[in-house]
């Protein structure tokens, strides 16, 4: 990925670019996968995300506001002015100028997390779009790496091209296509980042994405969760859902004004009129094309105790109608997650068959599937994250509509009889058939989107998730993730690399671990699982490699590469406790740290200070470091734990209930 101007470097990372005047000898990427780490998880709450909004507003302003977004938007502007060389595109940067390259994550041969897999992901995924005069052609709009496109959909590994590279953000928030197949409607503004970044607008293509109307401003708005076009009258009438209110476009997206104010997640065109679904569990319908909306008659209050909710129909226009739902945020446990509790859980699935305006609880949170497993032993499939992954895609080949396929946290599932029964379709860790595993096929884990494609002249489906898109062409029997090679959309988090050789390089994602290439292949591989968090490499002598995820798990590799590493820590916080003692004070990281003599060397240490815990230096063996370390540490320990909404201790000794962000822990 390339920046539009030096002004947005604070926007989050999705792929690795370097500065170089040459490039390095090549070097086959052919270490064999390390020990594996398994993931711990734990609840979350508002009140994290609250705070940890309120950090970020007292360092960057009111960044979610409209002063913000104008002026970041005039700078930006500004700086492609001024350096017009340097923006996506350029063939050349002016002389003393570095020139920037993607290094990926483009492709991996496996990923390590409890189980070996020979699988590739790209990043997370908003919204999968396929044209309409061409169904070789398809279009992926991804959480921090902007829009793809390719013309060989078809082939094992089609060739991606990135559309938005030189606009203001490559944060996706949606999109949909206008009444001609070359119009493209996007959304800027990721749902689930909480960074000072330029979103909350919209841009138009009428060319199939080789050019861009300006950046127009929701005003006030900082996501899109949906976008959708009625293409009934005279010009498009684009409809945009934003986390203040539901925007509406009457002149071909030129402009957009607020027709109701809210939080909205989800469109759908039915029988009745347009529906869109709202943070506060009511369900809104229009008439008359989105110019005006009201709730739903809901008779017997059929849809009731709702959160966010996403709606599916198998075609514009249809009258049956399906509402996947969380329930609104509880004071009181509605649940709990590995022992944490649990304000949002899954609601459940609802129908309608009079296009949207009441509706029937399915009633299958707590039904079995025919084939459960040990992550999913019942059709909870929403788990602890709710309100973050939530996928419903019904088929249009099944004339009754009762065929639907559901995605949450960890699993997939398809049910051909109108929710009586469910039947598992994919694992987030198969293996083998056992105890422990699955022979289900892989899929990564959280769901965001699905549609139905055409692949080769039959019909198949797609689903997006937090690891890429995953096709299937037999209902959900089998999946491809082979075509998420070439999307350079991975949301990265931390890097670091060998003091030896600077092309290796170790690289922390979100939610696809930590991933490592060597030399300068394009191959990066997953060594270890969960959130890839901070990074260490001894930079004196290139003999310890330190990664982390979330919840307290810190792996060591002796060597030149983490490729070979060893869990060496666990601690799972969310019950106020974690390691103080013994061998979980973890004496081999300091150890480690000591062999580092370097000025670089204090990067491993503080890479133990990790997002989700509220922990002192000293309780990470920081004691034996020069006091100079300590100081530095102290104060990193304490404005990341500030920054994570963590008790404004004087030392941030205490372990505290872990608090993670409405993004998902696995």
């Amino acid at each position: 990925m390339r920046f539009l101007t030096a002004i947005l470097l604070a926007m989050a990372l999705v792929a690795l670019c370097v500065a170089s005047t040459g490039a390095a000898p090549a070097q086959l990427d052919e270490d064999p996968p390390g020990t594996p780490v398994v993931n711990d998880a734990a609840g979350g709450g508002d009140a994290g995300i609250a705070a940890r909004l309120g950090v970020m507003a007292e360092r960057f302003g009111a960044f979610r506001g409209e002063d913000f977004k104008q002026a970041t938007l005039a700078a930006a502007l500004l700086q492609a002015a001024r350096f017009p060389a340097q923006l996506a595109g350029a063939t050349a940067a002016p002389p003393g100028i570095p020139q920037w390259r993607a290094l990926g994550p483009t492709s991996a041969k496996y990923e390590s997390n409890a189980v070996t897999l020979k699988v590739s992901n790209s990043g997370r995924v908003r919204r999968v779009l396929q044209a309409l005069n061409d169904p070789d052609t398809v279009y992926v709009l991804t959480a921090g790496g902007g829009l793809w496109k390719t013309s060989t959909f078809s082939q094992t590994n089609p060739r991606w091209v990135p559309l938005t590279d030189s606009q203001p953000t490559t944060s996706g928030g949606n999109m949909a296509f206008g009444r001609d197949p070359h119009t493209l409607y996007v959304g800027l503004g990721d749902p689930f980042t909480f960074m000072p970044i330029l979103t909350g607008g919209m841009i138009k293509s009428t060319d199939d994405g080789k050019t861009w109307s300006p950046f127009v401003s929701l005003v006030g708005a900082s996501t899109v969760q949906d976008v959708a076009v009625d293409t009934s009258g005279a010009s498009d009438a684009v409809l945009v859902a934003t986390d203040i209110a539901l925007f509406r476009s009457s002149d071909g997206g030129q402009s957009y004004s607020p027709v109701l104010g809210g939080f909205f997640w989800s469109f759908a065109n039915t029988s009745a009129g347009w529906l869109a679904s709202s943070d506060n569990g009511v369900i809104y319908r229009s008439i008359d094309r989105g110019a005006t909306w009201a709730p739903i008659p809901n008779p017997g209050n059929g849809y009731s105790n709702a959160g966010r909710t996403t709606l599916g129909v198998a075609a514009p226009g249809d009258s049956v109608v399906y509402a996947f739902a969380a329930t609104p945020f509880f004071a009181s446990p509605c649940g709990f997650f590995f022992g944490s509790p649990l304000h949002r859980c899954q609601r459940d699935l609802f129908r309608s068959t009079d296009g949207g305006l009441s509706w029937t609880a399915l009633e299958i949170t707590t039904k079995v599937p025919t084939n459960p497993n040990r992550f999913q032993p019942t059709m909870d499939l929403m788990q602890s994250q709710p309100e973050y992954n939530q996928m419903v895609l019904v088929d249009p080949g099944d004339s009754s509509r009762n065929t639907v396929y559901l995605g949450g946290e960890l699993s997939s599932a398809k049910t051909t009889d109108r929710g009586a029964t469910w039947t598992l379709i994919s694992d987030w860790q198969p293996q083998i058939p056992g105890l422990f595993f699955t022979s289900l096929p892989y899929v990564h884990e959280d769901f965001h989107t699905a549609s139905n494609i055409q692949l080769k002249g039959s019909p198949a489906i797609v689903f997006g998730t937090d690891g890429g898109i995953f096709v299937s062409g037999d209902g959900g029997a089998s999946f491809d993730f082979e075509k998420n090679d070439g999307i350079d959309s991975q949301l990265a988090q931390t890097v670091m690399s060998s003091a030896k050789n600077p092309q290796t390089i170790a690289l922390g994602m979100m939610d696809t671990g930590t991933r490592v290439r060597m030399g300068s292949s394009d191959v990066w591989n997953q060594v270890t699982g969960g959130d890839g968090e901070g990074i260490g490499w001894s930079q004196a002598n290139n003999a310890v490699t330190l990664t982390t995820a979330q919840f307290g798990v810190i792996s060591i590799a002796k060597g030149c590469s983490p490729t070979q590493s060893e869990t060496v820590l666990r601690g799972h916080f969310s019950l106020g406790v974690g390691p103080t003692t013994g061998p979980k004070c973890h004496p081999r990281c300091s150890a480690a740290i000591r062999t580092s003599s370097s000025r670089r060397s204090r990067r491993p240490t503080r890479s133990l200070t990790r997002r989700g815990s509220c922990s002192s230096p000293r309780q990470r063996g920081a004691s034996t470091l020069p006091s100079m370390a300590r100081r530095r540490l102290r104060r990193g320990s304490c404005l990341r734990a500030q920054a994570r909404g963590c008790p404004a201790h004087s030392w941030c000794a205490r372990i505290t209930t872990a608090s993670r962000s409405i993004r998902p822990p696995i």
